[in-house]
């Protein structure tokens, strides 16, 4: 793929994804990426790492339909961009997000030369302001960017606590304190040069573990000395999804995972407002799905 842009308006961006088995997270992913192509002509290429094993484990059958959904999908892209700016890699082995990473990394930009990666998951949304960011702040042999996300909150359930119209958690959203918070404990999204990549990644990221690969990446980024440009990004948008537990996590990994599903699903005025109406009546028991 060129690292070249058609449209001269910015340096080509490889976004590499991780995928397995999220057809409806992938569907609104691609949407957002179309957009941004095809719509304000911004200079990106997709590298999706699609995985036919993961946790939790679907049916062979649903990831062979989800895989001809996915490649029918990036063609369709491709045919509409006139040229190829989405390409799908085929791993038969477990999902592993520091495998993704080295795979993404591999092929080198146009002549052999280096490429801004953006190291992204299907469920965010991504702006154009963020992708100015990540080209100004990630500078080859000097800078690497890890932006802070903002994650929103379960959509269904605060609408309904507090009286609103259901919206699409697709989209830029206020950053205020019940539409979601800032994830400054993830380091899994983040803008750098494939040479700087390679000198900081090491075989330690394959892991299957949940999460712990994106810390390791950023400790050694900081012991090499070079720039790690951390701050928030309002155009960066983690949409919620209510995170599912594996039984088979190390301790660690359970922690951090029922961690994270004590923090994402709404805001303790949320909850308060929640409670407050099913006391009177007024609310389920049950806590709505996204």
């Amino acid at each position: 793929m060129s690292t070249k842009s058609k449209s001269g308006s910015g340096e080509v961006i490889r976004l590499v994804v991780p995928y397995y088995h999220e057809p409806k997270t992938f569907g609104a992913f691609l949407a957002n990426l179309a957009h941004l192509i095809l719509e304000k002509n911004e200079p990106l290429e997709l590298l999706l790492i699609f995985y036919w094993r993961g946790s939790p484990a679907a049916e062979a059958s649903e990831v062979l339909r989800d895989r001809k959904r996915v490649g029918a999908a990036l063609d369709k892209l491709n045919h509409h961009a006139g040229r190829t700016v989405a390409r799908l890699v085929d791993e038969k082995r477990l999902f592993s997000r520091g495998h993704a990473l080295l795979r993404g990394a591999e092929q080198p930009g146009a002549n052999g030369g280096d490429v801004l990666l953006f190291f992204c998951d299907v469920d965010m949304f991504i702006s154009t302001d963020t992708l100015r960011r990540c080209r100004t702040n990630a500078i080859p042999g000097k800078s690497v960017y890890y932006p802070i996300v903002f994650s929103t909150y379960n959509p269904s359930l605060r609408a309904m606590a507090w009286d609103k119209p259901l919206e699409s958690p697709w989209k830029y959203h206020p950053v205020t304190r019940d539409v979601g918070f800032w994830r400054d404990f993830g380091y899994g999204m983040t803008c750098q040069y494939r040479s700087d990549f390679r000198r900081a990644a090491g075989k330690y990221l394959i892991s299957n573990t949940w999460g712990g690969e994106d810390v390791h990446l950023f400790k050694h980024h900081r012991r090499t000395g070079i720039e790690v440009v951390r701050a928030p990004d309002p155009g960066l948008v983690h949409v919620h999804h209510r995170a599912r537990c594996d039984t088979s996590l190390t301790p660690g990994g359970a922690g951090w995972c029922g961690g994270s599903q004590l923090l994402t699903e709404a805001s303790a005025g949320t909850w308060t407002r929640w409670v407050h109406k099913m006391q009177q009546g007024r609310m389920s028991l049950v806590v709505p799905e996204e």
